[in-house]
């Protein structure tokens, strides 16, 4: 269950708000809180429930609505988020999907997502890939120059920590749990073992259309040649 404490005199005095949940429907823990302005606040949570769950506070944070799915699948592993300064929100978290009857699942990828309203999240980055799994307990703070700064366990046996320019994130679309390139929802401690993909030998001439190259993109290609054909007598 979550429960929150507030204190008016930097720590003086405390009061205490919750839980906010019965520990039944939604069994959560850690919650990250983003800031919306005037006062309405979003929290990102850990849960057994296979996915990141969110609830919202419209008061500061002294009443909060019911838990609900947030659209990020979450294998019972920690999550981060941060409220950015350009107000974007960016949670880092395994995208990853614990197989249907079970409520924890291995803890990879550890993925990058950003949002501008905390409903709808984009996938923007991937720090870690492999089936060895343990990347996990992420922390992540913006610093007074914009960087953003990313500290996690690197498969249990070292912290890692990375650091990235939030203004160079793209922001693909994230549908039904699957992360773009990926044709279904990653389910945690799946043979995940993945094969370089080439487009090989893709035609382009003055007949073709550049938005070939954003398909190639689209469609999850690690690597494209083009056949931009003879120059002939055309001086382009």
């Amino acid at each position: 269950r979550v429960h929150f404490e507030l204190t008016p005199d930097n720590g003086k005095t405390w009061s205490k708000v919750g839980p906010i949940n019965d520990g039944k429907t939604w069994n959560v823990i850690q919650p990250s809180i983003l800031h919306h302005g005037n006062g309405r606040l979003q929290i990102l949570c850990r849960s057994r429930n296979r996915v990141l769950a969110t609830a919202w506070s419209e008061d500061n944070g002294l009443t909060w609505s019911d838990m609900k799915a947030s659209g990020l699948p979450n294998p019972n592993s920690g999550t981060d988020a941060v409220t950015l300064m350009d107000g974007r929100h960016l949670v880092v978290y395994n995208h990853a999907k614990p197989p249907k009857g079970t409520t924890k699942g291995g803890r990879t990828p550890l993925n990058v997502a950003v949002s501008k309203d905390g409903k709808r999240w984009y996938a923007s980055l991937v720090l870690e890939d492999s089936p060895i799994s343990q990347y996990s307990y992420p922390s992540v703070i913006q610093s007074a120059d914009g960087l953003v700064h990313i500290v996690y366990t690197w498969r249990r046996e070292r912290i890692k920590y990375v650091c990235i320019d939030p203004a160079q994130l793209v922001m693909k679309p994230i549908r039904g749990e699957r992360w773009p390139g990926t044709r279904s929802p990653i389910v945690a401690n799946e043979d995940r073992t993945r094969y370089k993909v080439s487009v090989c030998d893709w035609m382009l001439l003055k007949r073709q259309k550049l938005g070939a190259l954003a398909l190639a993109s689209e469609i999850g290609c690690d690597g494209l040649e083009l056949d931009m054909g003879p120059l002939g007598k055309r001086p382009t």
